[in-house]
């Protein structure tokens, strides 16, 4: 096994491991607290630290380590981190009885352990037909989960910035303009309809790609 190969499997290997304990955490956790539409502050940091990990991810497809997409890695990797450090981290009390929470958490879990999975079998030479099944076809019902959990938080987080005001620049200031982060995040979301779409339709493209070769 070369250095590439080596690397990328440490790097798949690592974020398996990550996101299975994310998962693991956060179901131990709320079943003993009974209390799922949060998470403990242990479970955020692990959440912030293995989804900003995936930046890599983005680095791999520009240098040519992988064949994924620049475009599409971009854009996925780009919307959870806007949702993991733009709304959690700086709206935290947003993710108090959020039905956005369960729904990142689970679906990002099990999709990443997915497609985690694929990758280190991939590396190794190791053919298994569910996992590859698991790979092209769990988006269908993940993503779109995933999707509402992120649409749920970052609108949370709208209304939460939109009554207090924080980080926001009312005039007069020194750029004499105003600036409200609630405002922006409107923005983005409203790219979240053809981004959405976009990448569903890249991963049905894909899934019709790999599945008719399988067969």
């Amino acid at each position: 096994m070369n250095i590439k190969k080596s690397y990328l499997g440490i790097y798949n290997g690592f974020q398996l491991m990550g996101w299975g304990y994310i998962l693991s955490l956060y179901i131990f956790e709320s079943s003993i607290k009974r209390k799922w539409f949060e998470f403990s502050v242990q479970a955020d940091i692990f959440l912030r630290l293995f989804q900003s990990l995936a930046v890599a991810e983005i680095i791999h497809s520009a240098v040519g380590l992988v064949r994924s997409s620049v475009m599409t890695t971009m854009l996925q990797v780009s919307s959870r981190l806007l949702v993991v450090w733009g709304i959690l981290y700086i709206v935290p009390e947003v993710a108090r009885d959020n039905l956005g929470v369960p729904l990142i958490v689970i679906s990002w879990s099990i999709a990443e352990m997915i497609r985690y999975s694929y990758y280190v079998a991939d590396i190794c030479r190791v053919k298994l037909n569910l996992l590859t099944w698991l790979r092209y076809s769990g988006f269908m019902v993940l993503y779109p989960t995933g999707i509402s959990g992120e649409v749920l938080l970052i609108v949370s987080g709208i209304k939460r910035l939109k009554e207090t005001e924080e980080y926001s620049f009312n005039l007069p200031n020194a750029l004499n303009c105003s600036l409200y982060y609630w405002f922006a995040l409107v923005t983005i979301l409203i790219t979240y309809i053809p981004g959405s779409k976009t990448m569903y339709t890249h991963m049905m493209r894909q899934r019709r790609k790999v599945l008719q070769n399988c067969n």
